[in-house]
Order: C-alpha cells, then structure tokens, then sequence
C-alpha cells in the first residue's frame, strides 16, 4: 500500500476498470475533498481578494 494525496487517490479510483463503478461513491468522495477546501476559501475570501489586489497595486 502506497500513500498518496486525496486526489491522486480518488484519480486511481475512478480509472479504474470495474464494471460495477459505483459513480456515486465517486461523487461523494469528490464532495468530501473539496469541502474544507471551499469552506477555507469562504472563510478567508476577504483576506485572499486583498492580496491580490494588493500585489496588482504598484506604488
């Protein structure tokens, strides 16, 4: 067993050759790797949109 990320993981899983796919478990383990990520982004916008426009900003 080798570790891998989440998406490279779920990358694998999703290729692979199965005739009974489950695209719903896919679907759900999509749903759970990209949560924190949004709820962080959500959280933090402010802070992300006025780095960008201070790094835009020259003086």
């Amino acid at each position: 067993v080798t570790n891998r990320t989440l998406t490279v993981g779920l990358a694998y899983f999703a290729k692979s050759k199965e005739a009974d796919m489950q695209w719903s478990n896919v679907c759900a383990a999509t749903l759970i790797i990209i949560t924190p990520l949004l709820l962080a982004f959500f959280i933090m916008q402010k802070q992300f949109m006025n780095s960008f426009v201070s790094a835009g900003v020259k003086e």
